[in-house]
């Protein structure tokens, strides 16, 4: 798969669902597991989370395009919703964010940030 970032042990659930990194692996295999899983923060701060995602993401460039997919999902619902605080908070990350988008896909990087704009 391209991915060196190593599945938890645990049962913890991961991203936004109720679903642990286990049962991904039992229902889809260990390759959407380990892109989903790639994608979670974990850390007691939004801070500290963000710090893991990117470097999980470092470790696992296939999985930027799906933290691509989730943050237009999420930044395109913040538009929808009017939620200028969070719309706000996503063009604050970019900077973050913008040396692992730029390893993605071009055309969701660009998508993201006219949503932003």
């Amino acid at each position: 798969m391209g991915s060196s970032a190593s599945l938890p042990r645990r049962t913890k659930t991961v991203e936004d669902i109720a679903t642990t990194v286990e049962e991904l692996r039992e229902a889809f295999g260990p390759e959407v597991a380990t892109l989903v899983y790639c994608v979670t923060g974990e850390g007691e701060s939004r801070k500290a989370r963000q710090r893991n995602i990117l470097e999980k993401l470092a470790k696992s460039p296939r999985a930027v395009n799906l933290k691509l997919a989730d943050r237009i999902a999420n930044v395109e619902a913040a538009r929808a919703e009017g939620r200028t605080g969070l719309l706000h908070m996503y063009r604050m990350e970019i900077p973050l964010y913008e040396p692992v988008f730029r390893l993605g896909n071009p055309a969701m990087y660009e998508r993201l940030l006219k949503a932003l704009a």
